[in-house]
């Protein structure tokens, strides 16, 4: 599991980052991740039969010249939160219908031969917040919560239904029995609560123009309730770096 970050940080950020940039100069191609997911591996792992859950679509988009036109910009919002700035940078733009996360994690999209830093999200709109948990699973694969202790992971395209009975203290890394205890409900009502036993609520990152939120591969997290919204628009993807990871933790202790 990638350790250089274990906290979220969230940015007030002057943007430099506008959609309709995004979406007449950088998309490249365009996916309903979502569905596509669910016929990768059929009825089994498919989540969307519940009424409360939306589709996420993704757009890919031209990471050459996206990190020509932004990172000296990444670089210096990476120094504002005390991140390496010997940075690379892969994203994607995502249009997100309502209550479409559940609880889950990003993960490192197979870049383990490369030295990952952290995710990172961009609202491109407004809308509600973001849920961060207080928990991270142990590895960096991409996850979904289905019930207490059920969880789908996916590694390498690939999915399969783990047990899972502890969790990992995001902060200090330590196991922890998954207990009975729920966290305030209060902005999560379209979430099962079997998925959310066992977690606290660190961080509300706030989706605002101008925000940017740094998070751990590994963190559980999910969308708050939004039925007041017919979509919203992010930047999100993960920054790594060319350099070791050693010289990656040093930087980050200085």
């Amino acid at each position: 599991m990638n350790n250089i970050l274990n906290t979220i940080k969230v940015l007030q950020t002057p943007t430099k980052i506008k959609l309709e940039d995004i979406l007449n100069e950088l998309v490249i191609k365009k996916e309903n991740m979502t569905y596509k997911w669910i016929n990768l591996n059929g009825d089994k792992f498919n989540l969307q039969k519940n009424p409360k859950v939306g589709a996420t679509i993704q757009y890919e988009i031209d990471g050459k010249k996206f990190n020509f036109l932004y990172k000296k910009w990444f670089q210096t919002l990476c120094k504002e939160a005390d991140l390496p700035t010997d940075i690379e940078i892969k994203c994607w733009l995502k249009q997100l219908q309502p209550k479409s996360h559940q609880v889950h994690t990003d993960s490192n999209n197979n870049m383990a031969h490369y030295n990952t830093i952290c995710r990172f999200t961009i609202p491109l709109t407004t809308g509600p917040p973001t849920c961060y948990f207080d928990k991270v699973m142990p590895t960096d694969y991409f996850y979904i919560r289905k019930t207490k202790h059920n969880f789908i992971m996916t590694k390498l395209h690939e999915a399969e239904e783990i047990v899972v009975t502890k969790l990992h203290d995001m902060e200090t890394k330590e196991e922890i029995e998954i207990n009975g205890e729920l966290p305030d409900m209060s902005h999560l009502s379209h979430i099962d609560p079997q998925q959310l036993y066992g977690l606290n609520i660190h961080t509300i990152g706030e989706w605002k123009i101008g925000c940017m939120h740094f998070f751990p591969f590994a963190n559980l997290h999910s969308s708050t309730d939004f039925d007041n919204f017919t979509e919203k628009w992010m930047l999100n993807g993960i920054l790594y770096s060319k350099a070791r990871q050693g010289y990656l933790e040093r930087q980050l202790k200085k």
